[in-house]
């Protein structure tokens, strides 16, 4: 039985935590085999992404360099835990998937470039999601609950207001594309318990998932 694949995208404090640790719980009460994972990933590549988004090592290039080391890392992703999750039938909830590649990417290229770069170096590798949820709120209110959740942790270099205003803008406008498969947007301006309650609901009503 193939399981089923959801990812979480949104700017960096939109809630994407705390909403897979809320869901995680839930669908482990009714008894649901359930995988959490998130990109970057704490292998070799991912470990090296963090360094740059957080200024220990330097930025590449381009970013189409920065993209590529997404990508390296996501093609091990899929092998070592994404595809054998689904096969075994878990329903993967993925903190980050190719959407925020392409959102965050949009800031110095097209997404076609991006979708483009990403089938040459995946192919059949690829595994998309069934539903993909966006969650939504400003900028302002998005670092401010950063730098709560961080206490003095580097801040990485898209955690200023004006970049994260422009990267909530694509994955807005991604949200109205046909061709990225079924996404949802959330508000998540609301009480975390509402919109944990609100995935939830949405879940049910797609998946067979008891509400």
């Amino acid at each position: 039985m193939q399981g089923t694949f959801i990812a979480f995208e949104g700017i960096d404090g939109s809630g994407k935590d705390t909403i897979i640790a809320c869901l995680k719980t839930y669908l482990e009460e009714q008894g649901k085999p359930v995988t959490v994972s998130a990109e970057p990933t704490d292998g070799p590549v991912g470990t090296r992404i963090r360094r740059i988004l957080t200024g220990q090592e330097p930025k590449p290039a381009t970013t189409l360099d920065l993209q590529t080391l997404y990508i390296e890392d996501r093609k091990i992703h899929l092998k070592e835990v994404l595809i054998p999750a689904l096969e075994r039938g878990d329903i993967v909830l993925e903190n980050r998937f190719w959407l925020s590649m392409i959102a965050y990417a949009m800031t110095d290229g097209t997404p076609e470039e991006f979708i483009a770069l990403q089938k040459e170096i995946l192919g059949e590798d690829m595994r998309y999601p069934d539903l993909t949820f966006i969650f939504d709120l400003p900028a302002e209110l998005a670092i401010e609950r950063k730098r709560i959740q961080q206490n003095g942790a580097h801040e990485d270099l898209y955690t200023k207001i004006d970049s994260l205003t422009r990267i909530r803008a694509n994955y807005l406008a991604l949200a109205k594309r046909a061709d990225l498969g079924k996404i949802v947007v959330l508000d998540t301006r609301k009480p975390q318990e509402e919109v944990c309650r609100e995935t939830i609901d949405i879940l049910a009503e797609i998946f067979d998932i008891q509400s």
